[in-house]
Protein backbone atom coordinates (compact mmCIF):
# COMPACT_ATOMS: atom_id res chain seq x y z
CA UNK A 1 0.00 0.00 0.00
CA UNK A 2 0.90 3.89 -0.62
CA UNK A 3 2.47 5.40 1.97
CA UNK A 4 2.00 8.89 1.81
CA UNK A 5 2.23 10.74 5.60
CA UNK A 6 4.01 10.29 8.16
CA UNK A 7 1.22 8.42 9.66
CA UNK A 8 1.16 5.96 7.53
CA UNK A 9 5.26 5.20 8.23
CA UNK A 10 4.06 4.93 11.86
CA UNK A 11 1.43 2.27 10.80
CA UNK A 12 3.43 0.62 8.44
CA UNK A 13 6.39 0.17 11.54
CA UNK A 14 3.82 -0.74 13.98
CA UNK A 15 2.23 -3.48 11.53
CA UNK A 16 5.23 -5.14 11.03
CA UNK A 17 5.84 -5.13 14.73
CA UNK A 18 2.24 -6.67 15.14
CA UNK A 19 2.14 -9.11 12.14
CA UNK A 20 5.60 -9.85 11.46
CA UNK A 21 7.07 -10.12 14.85
CA UNK A 22 9.80 -7.58 13.86
CA UNK A 23 10.91 -3.88 14.32
CA UNK A 24 13.16 -2.55 12.29
CA UNK A 25 16.07 -0.55 14.18
CA UNK A 26 16.37 1.87 11.26
CA UNK A 27 13.86 3.49 8.54
CA UNK A 28 15.65 5.41 6.17
CA UNK A 29 13.21 7.60 3.98
CA UNK A 30 14.10 8.91 0.61
CA UNK A 31 13.14 12.41 -0.33
CA UNK A 32 10.83 12.55 2.95
CA UNK A 33 9.48 16.05 1.70
CA UNK A 34 7.13 13.98 -1.19
CA UNK A 35 5.26 12.90 1.59
CA UNK A 36 1.78 14.95 2.27
CA UNK A 37 2.07 17.93 5.33
CA UNK A 38 -0.07 17.89 7.92
CA UNK A 39 -0.53 21.33 8.29
CA UNK A 40 -1.63 23.91 6.73
CA UNK A 41 0.84 27.02 6.68
CA UNK A 42 3.68 28.50 4.39
CA UNK A 43 5.80 25.78 2.06
CA UNK A 44 9.16 26.10 4.26
CA UNK A 45 6.85 26.14 7.61
CA UNK A 46 4.91 22.23 6.65
CA UNK A 47 8.44 21.40 6.00
CA UNK A 48 9.85 22.09 9.40
CA UNK A 49 7.17 20.80 10.59
CA UNK A 50 6.92 17.53 8.83
CA UNK A 51 11.13 17.01 10.28
CA UNK A 52 9.61 17.83 13.59
CA UNK A 53 6.72 14.96 12.74
CA UNK A 54 9.16 12.53 11.89
CA UNK A 55 11.53 13.20 15.01
CA UNK A 56 8.78 12.57 16.92
CA UNK A 57 7.95 9.28 15.55
CA UNK A 58 11.64 8.26 15.27
CA UNK A 59 11.68 9.43 19.40
CA UNK A 60 8.04 7.43 19.88
CA UNK A 61 9.24 4.16 18.17
CA UNK A 62 13.10 4.11 19.20
CA UNK A 63 14.06 3.92 15.75
CA UNK A 64 17.18 5.72 13.73
CA UNK A 65 15.37 7.75 10.99
CA UNK A 66 18.12 8.65 7.99
CA UNK A 67 16.59 10.79 5.64
CA UNK A 68 17.53 12.15 2.17
CA UNK A 69 17.00 15.87 0.28
CA UNK A 70 18.58 17.83 -2.28
CA UNK A 71 20.57 20.60 -2.06
CA UNK A 72 19.86 24.30 -3.11
CA UNK A 73 20.90 25.38 -6.75
CA UNK A 74 23.81 27.14 -5.08
CA UNK A 75 24.83 23.88 -3.36
CA UNK A 76 25.01 21.96 -6.60
CA UNK A 77 27.88 24.38 -7.42
CA UNK A 78 29.71 24.26 -4.21
CA UNK A 79 32.57 22.66 -3.26
CA UNK A 80 31.66 22.50 0.37
CA UNK A 81 28.15 22.70 1.73
CA UNK A 82 26.72 25.07 4.81
CA UNK A 83 23.49 25.13 6.48
CA UNK A 84 22.23 27.76 4.18
CA UNK A 85 22.50 25.41 1.07
CA UNK A 86 20.25 22.81 2.51
CA UNK A 87 16.91 21.99 0.34
CA UNK A 88 13.41 23.63 0.65
CA UNK A 89 13.87 24.80 4.10
CA UNK A 90 16.84 25.33 6.25
CA UNK A 91 14.30 24.45 9.67
CA UNK A 92 14.86 20.90 8.26
CA UNK A 93 18.33 21.55 10.48
CA UNK A 94 16.15 22.45 13.55
CA UNK A 95 14.81 19.01 14.51
CA UNK A 96 17.91 16.47 13.06
CA UNK A 97 20.13 15.24 15.62
CA UNK A 98 22.96 14.93 12.86
CA UNK A 99 23.29 16.19 9.16
CA UNK A 100 25.93 15.25 7.25
CA UNK A 101 26.51 16.56 3.53
CA UNK A 102 27.39 14.69 0.96
CA UNK A 103 29.72 16.35 -2.08
CA UNK A 104 31.40 15.60 -5.21
CA UNK A 105 32.46 17.44 -8.08
CA UNK A 106 32.65 15.78 -12.01
CA UNK A 107 36.25 14.74 -11.18
CA UNK A 108 35.74 13.53 -8.59
CA UNK A 109 32.97 11.65 -9.08
CA UNK A 110 34.64 10.26 -12.26
CA UNK A 111 37.18 8.84 -9.95
CA UNK A 112 34.91 7.34 -7.60
CA UNK A 113 34.87 9.38 -4.65
CA UNK A 114 32.80 11.75 -3.00
CA UNK A 115 33.51 14.11 0.21
CA UNK A 116 30.83 13.79 3.35
CA UNK A 117 31.01 17.18 5.63
CA UNK A 118 29.15 17.31 9.05
CA UNK A 119 26.71 20.52 9.14
CA UNK A 120 24.85 19.81 12.17
CA UNK A 121 25.23 17.36 14.91
CA UNK A 122 23.78 17.78 18.31
CA UNK A 123 25.34 14.99 20.12
CA UNK A 124 29.04 13.64 20.15
CA UNK A 125 31.64 14.79 18.71
CA UNK A 126 31.69 17.29 16.18
CA UNK A 127 34.43 17.24 12.91
CA UNK A 128 35.37 20.20 10.89
CA UNK A 129 37.82 17.86 8.53
CA UNK A 130 35.85 16.10 5.33
CA UNK A 131 35.58 12.56 5.14
CA UNK A 132 36.92 11.53 0.77
CA UNK A 133 35.39 8.51 0.58
CA UNK A 134 36.34 6.02 -2.78
CA UNK A 135 33.58 4.09 -4.15
CA UNK A 136 33.23 1.42 -7.08
CA UNK A 137 29.27 1.08 -7.92
CA UNK A 138 30.58 -1.24 -10.56
CA UNK A 139 30.59 -3.83 -8.19
CA UNK A 140 28.12 -2.79 -6.26
CA UNK A 141 30.88 -1.39 -3.51
CA UNK A 142 29.68 2.34 -2.24
CA UNK A 143 32.33 2.12 0.20
CA UNK A 144 35.28 0.86 -0.50
CA UNK A 145 37.72 3.24 1.87
CA UNK A 146 37.76 6.59 3.63
CA UNK A 147 39.77 8.88 4.87
CA UNK A 148 40.01 12.55 6.28
CA UNK A 149 41.16 14.72 3.65
CA UNK A 150 44.09 16.45 6.46
CA UNK A 151 45.48 12.61 6.28
CA UNK A 152 46.30 13.18 2.73
CA UNK A 153 48.62 15.29 1.69
CA UNK A 154 48.44 15.60 -2.11
CA UNK A 155 44.54 16.36 -2.37
CA UNK A 156 43.16 18.85 -4.13
CA UNK A 157 40.09 20.26 -3.12
CA UNK A 158 37.79 22.33 -6.11
CA UNK A 159 38.44 25.80 -6.43
CA UNK A 160 36.96 27.53 -3.11
CA UNK A 161 36.77 24.56 -0.94
CA UNK A 162 39.30 24.04 1.97
CA UNK A 163 40.36 21.12 3.87
CA UNK A 164 39.45 22.34 7.36
CA UNK A 165 36.81 24.63 7.16
CA UNK A 166 35.98 25.82 10.67
CA UNK A 167 32.25 26.35 9.82
CA UNK A 168 31.84 22.77 9.05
Amino acid sequence: SKIDTVKDVRNRIINMELYDDWKPDVVILDHPILLRYSNRGEGWEQIGDLFAELRGLASELDIALITATHSTRAGYKASMLDETQTGKSIDILNHVTACVAVTTTKAEKEGGFYRASQLVVREGTTYSDQCLIAQCLDISMPHIDSRFLSEIEDYKLPEGGTKNDDNH
